[in-house]
């Protein structure tokens, strides 16, 4: 037998990038999709040393046949699907592309597969935006009814119906994870948590000496991204395809998560230096996330290693893993 392949629509992104690197120290010959590899920002890759390890396809994640092609040239045991429109907030002002670079490209690579061969195993990443808001008495499991109210939420949860109907309809190995927000130095600028940190070492360099932010009361529930990625990979690995929440099960407001960054780093509180922006809040928003990832814990054997103060402390250190 030849060496397990493994492909990964959206590598270059926070948890491609990640996830990338598992599946390497896992020996699988790692591709990965770009409509434009040569000109395509491969930093995440770079910083974690893995670029001349993976091998990029020219990819369209919106044309079936690119992904068929994609799909010969790799041949795959595993798909992951990691591409397409990540911001909450973008999808507001770009509600087509967030539609079409999740939803439908989720679409597109089913019939790919199903088309290609049947037998290969797909992760399909949703998410806790697919719940709508959830207390903490009441929290967001597996079977819990979607009530999205972001574009983003609503094309993440067409891409969890979809997962489930070709799971159903043809027997296709088709698996879901509901995904908390998860934080790394990888994560893209227009993150929250990423402008937070870069404004705190702004600060600290005497760049900036205020940073605005729109609600700061929601509630979330923050996680690391490599132990998701982790995650992942114990789901497509599972005997069965199955759904998953993954998440810490604890959840904080923005505020808090501010209040504790500014601490930790040193500056003290940070009532100094943020102020509130009515333009910077979204048309709609997710109150509260409340999550409860008790099957994960039960099922993969896995649960959240970290708190979130060591979360924060590792942003503010850059550290990767």
């Amino acid at each position: 037998m030849g060496k397990k392949r493994a492909l990964i629509i959206g590598i270059t992104g926070q948890d491609g990038s990640y996830l990338a690197n598992l599946l390497l120290q896992k020996g699988y010959d790692v591709y990965g999709t770009s409509r434009d590899p040569l000109n395509i920002n491969k930093s995440n890759l770079e910083r974690l040393g893995i670029k001349e390890k993976i091998t990029l396809l020219t990819t369209s994640i919106n044309d079936l046949r690119s992904l068929i092609f994609s799909l010969e040239h790799s041949n795959p045991s595993l798909v992951f699907h990691l591409a397409g429109q990540t911001s909450v907030g973008l999808s507001f002002k770009l509600p087509f592309e967030a539609v079409d670079s999740i939803a439908i490209s989720t679409l597109n690579l089913l019939e790919a597969v199903k088309f290609f061969n049947k037998k290969i195993r797909i992760f399909i990443p949703c998410s806790s935006e697919c719940f709508g808001s959830t207390t903490e008495s009441n929290p967001g499991v597996e079977h819990s009814p979607h009530n999205p109210i972001s574009p983003y939420g609503i094309a993440k949860s067409s891409s969890y119906y979809l997962a489930r109907n070709y799971r159903d309809s043809y027997g296709m190995f088709v698996c879901v994870g509901f995904l908390s927000n998860h934080e790394s130095p990888l994560r893209g600028c227009h993150f929250v948590t990423s402008k937070l940190i870069n404004s705190i070492d702004k600060i600290k360099n005497d760049e900036i000496n205020v940073v605005t932010f729109g609600n700061t009361s929601i509630i979330r529930d923050w996680g690391w991204a490599p132990l998701y990625v982790e995650a992942i990979y114990k789901i497509i690995s599972l005997d069965k395809p199955d759904d998953f929440i993954i998440a810490t099960g604890k959840s904080y407001t923005l505020n808090h998560f501010i209040e504790r960054a500014f601490f930790l780093s040193g500056l003290g509180s940070s009532s100094k230096y943020v102020k509130i922006k009515d333009n910077e809040i979204r048309p709609n928003e997710i109150n509260s996330t409340y999550l409860n990832p008790k099957k994960a814990k039960e099922i993969l054997g896995w649960e959240n290693k970290f708190d979130l103060d060591t979360i924060i402390t590792k942003l503010l250190k850059k550290e990767l893993f």
